[in-house]
């Protein structure tokens, strides 16, 4: 016999609901978070025979505290002291996830955007006390763009960093070297083989960089040892230190943005990848406006933070043209 049940969107209370239909042993269910793990909160609650009510929402959301970049004339080792620590900078979705009980949660990722997690990382949830921890959902050894890829979802990890409540207590305000010792604790029953795991913390060494770069990592994040957590500020007191490549493309034209009809310049690598990147600078702009058309054929040089495996460049910057 095939039965529905239907569950009111928690993103969107007015918008379409989610509905689970029983077709003899075929389970399915309309919302994202099934489509993309074949498991959901919704099929957990109808075959478990509990009310048809989604759990409350986390209240309130916070977005994540985030990292500055390296202030100019500043290196590492202006950091290696007793006041500062390091962490890898895996490359991931940063996500917030809250854990009231059981494998109950609510997570969401920046901009307060509401995340479904696969079944094996909310099967490790139970490892953890009720609690709300910042963190990044990765696939080890890979890039952010793996992270929404259906055929890695079952390698995803949650790789948790920061605790910003535990057992009803707000840590915010608590300093950054006893937040960690909450976090260890939060985080010591986790089996070695879970899939929700602490993130390695270290002096600040530029040997351990040189070593996260060499195997391809994006870098580190240094942070001060008594920081507070302050939501959605971008703070001084994180600091990420990444290593960019550079590439030569051809200048291939120009689009129109908000600063006027040259503030992009279109480009071209060797290998047929296009790549548009903001014009540097208002004297650039002139530049362009007046003599657009010298420009054409010319090489820019541009800077990035990776490739895609598709050969696209993330986060690239113009620099110089030769």
């Amino acid at each position: 016999m095939k039965t529905t049940h239907t569950f009111p969107s928690k993103s969107n209370p007015n918008g379409k609901p989610h509905t689970v239909t029983i077709d003899g042993p075929v389970v399915t269910c309309s919302c994202r978070g099934f489509k993309s793990y074949k498991h959901c909160w919704h099929v957990d609650t109808v075959l478990a025979g509990q009310p048809t009510a989604p759990p409350p929402p986390p209240s309130p959301r916070l977005e994540p505290m985030l990292a500055s970049a390296l202030p100019d004339g500043r290196s590492l080792e202006d950091y290696a002291s007793a006041a500062y620590v390091m962490e890898e900078k895996v490359d991931g979705h940063r996500i917030i996830l809250e854990k009231p009980l059981g494998t109950t949660y609510a997570a969401w990722s920046r901009g307060l955007k509401p995340r479904t997690l696969p079944p094996h990382i909310v099967a490790a949830l139970q490892y953890l006390p009720a609690g709300t921890y910042d963190g990044e959902l990765v696939v080890p050894g890979g890039i952010s763009t793996d992270v929404t890829r259906d055929d890695r979802a079952s390698s995803l990890q949650y790789i948790i960093f920061d605790i910003l409540r535990v057992d009803g207590q707000d840590c915010m305000r608590v300093p950054g070297d006893e937040r960690r010792r909450l976090l260890e604790l939060a985080c010591s029953k986790l089996p070695d083989n879970a899939p929700v795991k602490l993130i390695t913390r270290t002096r600040v060494d530029a040997t351990l960089l040189a070593a996260i770069w060499a195997r391809g990592g994006e870098g580190v994040i240094v942070k001060h040892a008594a920081a507070r957590y302050t939501p959605g500020a971008r703070s001084t007191d994180w600091v990420k230190f990444k290593r960019n490549g550079a590439a030569h493309v051809t200048i291939t034209g120009f689009e129109a943005g908000k600063l006027g009809p040259h503030s992009k310049v279109v480009a071209r690598d060797a290998d047929g990848v296009e790549v548009t990147v903001k014009t540097l600078n208002d004297e650039w702009r002139a530049m362009f406006e007046r003599h657009a058309a010298t420009f054409i054929g010319r090489t820019l040089v541009i800077s990035y933070q990776q490739k895609t495996r598709d050969g696209r460049y993330r986060h690239p910057m113009a620099d110089h043209i030769l």
